[in-house]
C-alpha cells in the first residue's frame, strides 16, 4: 500500500514514513523529529477565505474524485460520524462503492454482555452491535451490488506471533487493532493484476484551538493522519492507497470550508456553550490519570468528544442523526479504552501474555523525549494555520 498519504518523517535527513521506525532511529542519537504533511500545498492554501460551495457539494466532489481515480473503491467503515458520512457522500450522489468493510473481533466476543445502556469508553465495542450493524443493513439496502465484508479481526490476532504482532504497531498500539486484508485472496489478486485500489478512510473533524492573540487555528496532526496507516497486505502494491477523504491535498477546499462552517455556527449567541468546550480544549488542564493493567498509565476522558460530538451535526448535515447510540472516545493511543473488552475477557490466555510482554519490553525502551505528557502516547506533531479572528466571526454571526 502506498503509505505516502501519511506524510513523512525526517530524522538526521532520512526520511520515514512509520513513526515508530523514526523515533526508533531518532532516540540513538536524541535526534529531533519533523513531520511533514503535503506542506507544499497547505502552506499554500488561503485558510482565512470561506470557499463558496457548500459542504454536501465538496463532499460530493471528492467523492467523485476518489471513483474517478481507482478501479475499485474500498470504504472502511465503523458506524461513527466520519465514516458514515463518507459512505452517504458516495451512494446518496450515485457514486458506486464496490466494497465496505468493518473491521470487529467477532470471534473473540463470545462471551461479551452487549450493553445499550454503558455509554463509557470501555464499552465503545458495544457500537458493532447498536450502530455498525444496523448501518451495513441500510448500506446494503441503498446499494445492493456493493460488496459487505466484517473483517474478524480477532481471528487474525490470535494466529499472529510475538514478532508478528510488533510489526503491526503505528501510532496506535492495541492487542486487536490492525484490519488485515491479505486473506481475502480476490483482494490480492487486483493488487497482483495492477488495479488501482482505493482504501477510503475518514480519520477526524477538525481540531480548532483559540489562541492568546484571538485568532483561531487549525491542526492537521500526525496522530490523527495515522489511524490505519499500516499496510493491510504482507507486501506493498505500488497501485493500492490508503486514501484520507477529508484531510486530502487534493481538495483543500473541504477541510477549510469545514472549519469555517464551525467557526461560523460556534460564535452565534445560542452556541456559546461549543466555544466554551472549545476554549477548554484550547487550554487543557492536567487531570488525574489511573494506572493501566499493563502498568502504563492511563489518560483521564477529555472534553475532545464532547466537542466533536457538539460539531458533527454541522459538519455533517443530513448523515447525522442524534439518536445513533454512541460512547465516549478514549484518550491515549497505548492500550486505550475502547480495548477493554478484550482485557476482561481474555486475561490470562496465552495471547494476552505474549502481548504484555512483548508491549512492555517496547514501552520501557522508549525514550520519554518520545512520549507525549500523558506518557500514553508517541510525541505528537502538527501543522497549525490561522483560520480567522475571533472578533470577524463574532461579528458575522450578530
Amino acid at each position: 500500500m502506498n503509505t505516502g498519504g501519511n506524510g513523512y518523517y525526517v530524522v538526521n535527513n532520512k526520511i520515514y514514513t512509520d513513526k515508530i521506525k523514526a523515533i526508533l532511529d531518532a532516540q540513538q542519537t536524541s535526534a529531533d523529529i519533523a513531520w511533514n504533511f503535503f506542506r507544499d500545498t497547505f502552506d499554500k492554501v488561503q485558510w482565512t477565505v470561506e470557499p463558496t460551495l457548500s459542504l454536501q457539494e465538496l463532499y460530493r466532489i471528492r467523492a467523485q474524485q476518489i471513483r474517478d481515480k481507482y478501479d475499485y473503491v474500498i470504504v472502511r467503515v465503523s458506524g461513527g460520524a466520519d465514516s458514515t458520512n463518507i459512505i452517504w457522500s458516495f451512494l446518496n450522489n450515485g457514486i458506486h462503492v464496490d466494497e465496505v468493510i468493518t473491521d470487529a473481533p467477532l470471534s473473540g466476543l463470545n462471551n461479551f454482555d452487549w450493553n445499550d445502556k454503558d455509554t463509557s469508553a470501555s464499552n465503545t465495542i458495544s457500537e458493532i452491535k447498536f450502530v455498525t450493524f444496523p448501518l451495513l443493513e441500510k448500506i446494503r439496502k441503498k446499494s445492493p451490488t456493493t460488496l459487505i465484508t466484517v473483517n474478524d479481526i480477532f481471528e487474525d490476532a490470535v494466529r499472529i506471533t510475538a514478532d508478528e504482532w510488533a510489526d503491526n504497531w503505528s501510532e496506535f498500539i492495541s492487542p486487536v487493532e490492525r484490519g488485515v486484508l491479505n486473506k481475502y485472496s480476490r483482494l490480492r489478486d487486483m493488487a497482483e493484476q495492477g488495479k488501482r485500489i482505493g482504501i477510503v478512510w475518514g480519520v477526524d473533524k477538525p481540531q480548532l484551538r483559540y489562541n492568546p492573540d484571538r485568532t483561531i487555528t487549525v491542526s492537521l496532526v500526525d496522530r490523527v493522519v495515522n489511524i490505519g496507516s499500516k499496510d493491510p497486505f504482507d507486501k506493498p502494491y505500488p497501485t493500492v492507497d490508503r486514501v484520507l477523504f477529508y484531510y486530502t491535498p487534493e481538495l483543500p477546499e473541504l477541510m477549510v470550508k469545514q472549519c469555517h462552517v464551525v467557526c461560523n455556527h460556534i460564535h452565534k449567541k445560542e452556541n456559546i456553550w461549543i466555544s466554551n468546550i472549545l476554549r477548554e480544549l484550547s487550554q487543557p488542564r492536567e487531570l488525574p490519570k489511573g494506572v493501566h493493567p499493563l502498568g502504563i498509565p492511563t489518560s483521564p476522558i477529555f472534553i475532545k468528544g464532547a466537542y466533536q460530538k457538539a460539531i458533527a451535526p454541522v459538519i455533517y448535515p443530513g448523515t447525522w442523526y442524534a439518536d445513533v447510540f454512541q460512547c465516549e472516545k478514549s484518550d491515549g493511543t497505548f492500550m486505550p479504552a475502547h480495548n477493554d473488552w478484550f482485557f476482561s475477557l481474555h486475561k490470562n490466555t496465552s495471547m494476552y501474555e505474549m502481548m504484555k510482554s512483548e508491549f512492555q519490553s517496547f514501552y520501557k525502551q522508549i525514550n520519554h523525549k518520545y512520549l507525549d505528557k500523558s506518557k500514553n502516547g508517541f510525541l505528537m506533531f502538527s501543522q497549525k494555520y490561522v483560520i480567522g479572528k475571533v472578533d470577524d466571526f463574532l461579528k458575522k454571526t450578530g
